[in-house]
Formats: C-alpha cells, structure tokens, sequence
C-alpha cells in the first residue's frame, strides 16, 4: 500500500512494529519472506530527525 499522496514512491507500509521490553523489533513477516530476510542479517541504523530508518 502506497501511503503517499504525491505520486509513487519505492516507500510502502507494511504494518507496524512494537519494541518489546527487551528493545527488540519484528519486521513483519510477509515483508521478511518478500526481501528474503533471515535471522543473522545486519542492518544500518540510520536517525533522520525523529525517524528511525534500517538499511541492508
């Protein structure tokens, strides 16, 4: 789902995540299987303001 009014973009929401006590995530797993996405992969924490972004 294209949450952009302004024309397409490569951004698409795929749920939300909570962090849970321990400070952990969970990227959704429909997003994990399309990205082929396995325990052990690293990613790049990356702070743009108040937004927090993971790159691989």
């Amino acid at each position: 789902m294209n949450t952009n009014d302004e024309g397409p973009t490569d951004e698409e929401t795929y749920g939300t995540a909570t962090l849970n006590e321990r400070g952990r995530l969970t990227i959704p797993k429909n997003l994990r299987d399309e990205l082929k996405l396995e325990g052990g992969t690293i990613f790049n924490i990356v702070r743009e303001g108040s937004d927090i972004r993971l790159v691989r």
